[in-house]
Order: C-alpha cells, then sequence, then structure tokens
C-alpha cells in the first residue's frame, strides 16, 4: 500500500504519468457486452474513446471531474496564570474520487450516455450508460 501511495504521489507531480484503464460494459437484460482500455494522462482529466458493443463501433470523449478537496486551520491558546502558549494547526485533504461521463456515438446514429462514480484511491469505478435503443448496461472500470 505504501509504494501505491508513493507512486500516486510521483504521478500526480509528473507531468506526462499515464495510467491505462480497463472499462466493461454489460447489458442488464441482454447481456451484451462490449470493452476497452482508456489511457490516462496525469493533469488531462478527458480524452477519446472508441468500443465497440453490438457489432456497431461507437466514439466519443470521457471526462473525469475529482471531488473537492479541503484545507482546515486551527488555533488554540491557553493561558494558565503568568504563562501563555499557542498553537496552530493546519489539515490538507486531498480529493479521492469524482464524477465522469462519456458520450458515444455510432456511424449510424445510435448513441450512449454514461455517467460513473471513481475511486482514485482504488483506481476503479462503477457506473450505468443508457443506450438511444432503449438498453441499459452496467460499467466497470479497473486497472
Amino acid at each position: 500500500m505504501r509504494r501505491e501511495i508513493i507512486a500516486l504521489f510521483a504521478c500526480i507531480g509528473l507531468a506526462g504519468c499515464t495510467r491505462t484503464f480497463n472499462v466493461y460494459l454489460t447489458g442488464r437484460t441482454s447481456g451484451d457486452t462490449g470493452q476497452t482500455e482508456v489511457l490516462v494522462t496525469s493533469g488531462h482529466p478527458s480524452g477519446d474513446v472508441s468500443l465497440v458493443l453490438k457489432g456497431k463501433t461507437y466514439t466519443g470523449r470521457w471526462v473525469y471531474m475529482s471531488g473537492g478537496g479541503s484545507v482546515g486551520l486551527s488555533t488554540a491558546t491557553v493561558v494558565t496564570g503568568q504563562h501563555t502558549a499557542s498553537g496552530t494547526g493546519m489539515a490538507l485533504g486531498l480529493p479521492t474520487g469524482g464524477n465522469g461521463t462519456m458520450n458515444l456515438t455510432a456511424s449510424d446514429g445510435s448513441s450512449l450516455r454514461c455517467v460513473y462514480q471513481f475511486s482514485e484511491w482504488s483506481s476503479s469505478g462503477v457506473g450505468v450508460c443508457q443506450g438511444s435503443d432503449g438498453e441499459t448496461y452496467d460499467v466497470q472500470i479497473s486497472r
């Protein structure tokens, strides 16, 4: 775990650090499946994506938006008789997850609209796609 955290912070700090994620879709009623790999470059939370589903090639864009972090600042002062002590503390909370979308179309006008939640700590996510044909697909994202 420690090695993964160090790699994560190294990746955040280096421009051009890339990771590959697997995206799987499974139809809830049809059982049809599709999959693709998405290449993610640090500092670029969007990109092109293409996948084959039901014999059609869907292309489009994915976007990811990490959740907000937090900053906390506190001060404490203690007075006893003639002595005074004070301290200041600061805490930073890094975003550990967020939400994203994928909007894809095929050459015949068919479309997939997808939303997902992603955990940066586990490098995985889940979501759902809605096809223009009415089919709903479960989405799984993993390394």
